[in-house]
């Protein structure tokens, strides 16, 4: 933890000193500006993604990559069908037909929520 924190303050410390520098200019590269412009998505998508991917029994970096890839796309799928309509006030996105698109979200994450392996049946047991 104490890299990390001493990582951020010299990263910090690169960017206040010299914000056209290598540094900066790679944090406002493309790649790192796409991926904050999906961070939302990512941040909501990549723990469904983890529990309802079938694992093999030992670490694997193909499903590492398959987690990564799936919840990347994921990600982008929700914005553009969700986050940027909502955001530009898309007709479906208001009136009767937002209640409609909410209700079907609703039903949607009650249905992932179901299909999580022992959700229910592992809490309260000490194994």
């Amino acid at each position: 933890m104490f890299a990390h924190s001493l990582a951020c303050a010299v990263l910090i410390a690169l960017l206040a000193h010299r914000p056209g520098g290598l540094a900066g200019r790679a944090l406002g590269s493309a790649v790192p500006r796409r991926l904050g412009e999906l961070s939302y998505g990512l941040y909501l998508w990549h723990w469904p993604v983890y529990l309802l991917l079938p694992r093999p029994a030992t670490g694997s970096w193909a499903w590492t990559s398959a987690a990564i890839g799936l919840s990347l796309l994921a990600a982008v799928v929700s914005k553009a069908a969700v986050e940027d309509p909502v955001r530009q006030r898309a007709r479906w996105a208001t009136g009767r037909r937002g209640w409609a698109a909410l209700a079907v979200t609703a039903v949607t994450a009650a249905g992932l929520w179901a299909a999580i392996p022992g959700r229910s049946r592992a809490r309260g047991r000490s194994t």
